[in-house]
């Protein structure tokens, strides 16, 4: 819905162009995450662990979804 905004795909590859190698191997922890793509892909990108921290049940239940 309209309450769960992912993150544009722009701004993630301007993220991760940062972080570059240090996503490899790491633990990461991902506030306010909607809808989990970006710890989705800091784990595709070879991050260890992810932790994603969200307060709305609805944003919630689509981060389970996208994580099944």
């Amino acid at each position: 819905g309209m309450s769960t905004r992912p993150t544009p795909d722009m701004v993630k590859q301007a993220l991760f162009n940062i972080l570059s190698e240090r996503v490899m191997n790491c633990e990461f922890c991902d506030l306010f995450a909607g809808t989990g793509n970006v710890a989705f892909e800091a784990l595709s990108r070879g991050a260890t662990h992810a932790v994603l921290v969200e307060n709305s049940k609805n944003a919630i239940d689509v981060i389970k979804k996208n994580c099944s």
